[in-house]
């Protein structure tokens, strides 16, 4: 069955506004990760408490990647250009990383055998896809 020009039309500017959204609530969701960090750090100034500052900034910070990682995929999944699997890699090794700092931050040295274990499986799997790609 052949499609229509108009039909194709319409479905191009669907994924188009759709992408639009996705970015603006993207932007939006940055904004607020700088405004919640940058208010979390006074707060913890104005309590003399410098090592939560330090984790917070950490930690916002990190958030902040694997919210960028998301934003990639998400990107590279409505274009439909290929290595969206990579960017969903690429995010939930940021999201284990961060959950390695939470763990020695907070002392749960017994959560980190299965978040490294996590780890490098993550980076085999990037590691044989970026491989598969290059062939």
């Amino acid at each position: 069955m052949t499609r229509s020009l108009r039909d194709l039309i319409k479905e191009s500017l669907i994924a188009e506004t759709i992408g639009l959204i996705l970015e603006i609530l993207f932007l939006f969701g940055a904004v607020y990760f700088v405004i919640f960090t940058a208010y979390q750090l006074v707060f913890d100034v104005l309590e003399s408490n410098p090592s939560g500052a330090l984790k917070d900034l950490i930690l916002n910070g990190l958030n902040v990647i694997i919210f960028l990682e998301l934003r990639e995929f998400i990107l590279a999944y409505m274009s439909g250009k290929g290595k969206s699997v990579v960017y969903v890699i690429d995010a939930t090794t940021a999201f284990v990383l961060r959950e390695i700092i939470v763990a020695i931050l907070s002392g749960a040295i017994s959560d980190l055998t299965l978040l490294s274990l996590t780890l490098t499986a993550l980076g085999g799997i990037r590691f044989l896809i970026s491989k598969a790609m290059t062939y």
